[in-house]
């Protein structure tokens, strides 16, 4: 026994990527482990805020300025603050149920899962909208970093 008796699903919502764990009593299970959403990331949120925000206000943001509007919900255009909250909801929402179904592809409703953590650099920003269809998701305390502190871990233990 490993001490461990909880099964985890994972969703790591990477760049450009989400990909799907299963652990079990400490132990990576590959039959609920599905690997790799491609164009399922925050680069593909962006993308998508950035043609909608030019087809609302008439303004091609460079990227950098997308990622940043991301965080505070607003662009400038035309020097006019302008709100965007409601297109990131809508797109995110989009991105979000792509997530979900390949998580319910693997792991159905998650019920016999104890916990859903979410990790990843998108973990934050789809949280919300992945909570409505697992209410058991949670975030870890420092999702961006999860992977580094991961393999630091182990590392350390392998030691």
């Amino acid at each position: 026994n490993n001490g461990f008796s909880e099964s985890i699903g994972i969703i790591d919502i990477g760049f450009r990527t989400s990909d799907f764990i299963l652990v079990e009593a400490g132990r990576f299970k590959e039959d609920g482990s599905s690997g790799t959403i491609e164009n399922a990331g925050v680069s593909n949120l962006i993308d998508r805020l950035k043609i909608r925000i030019d087809e609302a206000f008439g303004v091609e943001l460079p990227v950098m300025r997308v990622r940043e509007a991301l965080k505070t919900k607003e662009i400038k255009a035309y020097g006019e603050a302008r709100s965007i909250s409601q297109i990131i909801d809508e797109e995110a929402a989009v991105l979000a149920r792509l997530i979900v179904n390949r998580a319910r592809t693997y792991w159905k409703s998650g019920g016999h899962i104890d916990t859903l953590l979410l990790v990843g650099g998108g973990a934050e920003i789809f949280r919300p909208y992945i909570e409505k269809a697992y209410r058991h998701s949670v975030a870890s305390r420092v999702p961006a970093f999860s992977n580094a502190i991961g393999y630091w871990k182990y590392g350390k233990a392998k030691v």
